[in-house]
């Protein structure tokens, strides 16, 4: 798995690949911290993700509530059918707003590509 952190000047994305484990996000919550306040805006890709386990889910949920303590605004975009069906079946469509392209996700946003 990869993860990157893109400093959009607007908005902070960040990207994965591959498989997602807790393990990556825990990596992922270290270079957080760095980032955590700078950026209102956040959008996490999950368009080359194959796989994602509950674990990882959860410190997502943990990174979303961070985000949304500082008063900004989280998206998710996910473009694989199968990560979409857990989303839905773990309720959590109804806790993130998930877009299916980083273009919609920069829209809904208000921000710059």
């Amino acid at each position: 798995m990869a993860h990157q952190f893109l400093d959009e000047a607007s908005y902070l994305l960040v990207t994965f690949e591959g498989l997602i484990t807790e393990k990556e996000l825990e990596e992922v919550q270290t270079d957080w911290d760095s980032f955590n306040k700078k950026f209102k805006k956040v959008i996490f890709s999950l368009e080359k993700v194959e796989y994602i386990n509950s674990s990882a889910l959860r410190e997502i949920i943990r990174i979303y509530k961070k985000v949304m303590q500082n008063k900004g605004e989280f998206v998710i975009v996910i473009n694989n059918r199968s990560l979409l069906d857990l989303f839905e079946f773990t309720g959590l469509c109804k806790l993130f707003e998930i877009r299916p392209s980083l273009k919609e996700a920069q829209q809904f946003l208000k921000v710059s590509s």
